[in-house]
């Protein structure tokens, strides 16, 4: 009889003491949702928004197959290689572009997240080159 009020009580006071932990990790995250969102948003692989860094610079080069981008940043001088993934969006000026019109030489301004994935990608076209994809001219 007295080994069974003893098991039942350690098993009030393992409930209780869960039901403890549990009120504070559910307090902690209502303190710190912005915290929270913001890091599961800027995971690698995860979808991005438009807000973060910008990095301008220059293409030095582009690797599909990694899905990276080497660029020489105007700011440091210093070559970074950033990654890309499929929700990446490619601009120039207001005409949506792929990847592909990425060119060695071009200027570029990146917008990256803490991980240096790309969530937009600004191209200017390389001096002379003209964007593989650009849209017929009116006649």
């Amino acid at each position: 009889m007295t080994k069974k009020i003893m098991f039942l009580g350690l098993a009030i006071m393992l409930v209780a003491s869960i039901g403890y932990v549990f009120a504070q990790d559910t307090s902690n995250q209502s303190n710190q949702p912005s915290q929270q969102q913001s890091t599961d948003q800027n995971m690698p692989g995860m979808s991005h928004d438009s807000s973060g860094t910008p990095v301008m610079g220059t293409v030095d080069k582009i690797d599909k197959d990694k899905k990276t981008v080497t660029i020489k940043d105007d700011a440091t001088g210093q070559k970074k290689t950033l990654s890309f993934n499929d929700t990446t969006t490619w601009m120039n000026g207001t005409s949506a572009r792929t990847i592909d019109d990425l060119k060695k030489g071009a200027k570029v301004t990146f917008t990256v997240d803490q991980y240096n994935m790309i969530s937009k990608g600004e191209i200017t076209p390389a001096a002379g080159a003209a964007p593989s994809s650009a849209p017929p001219q009116p006649h």
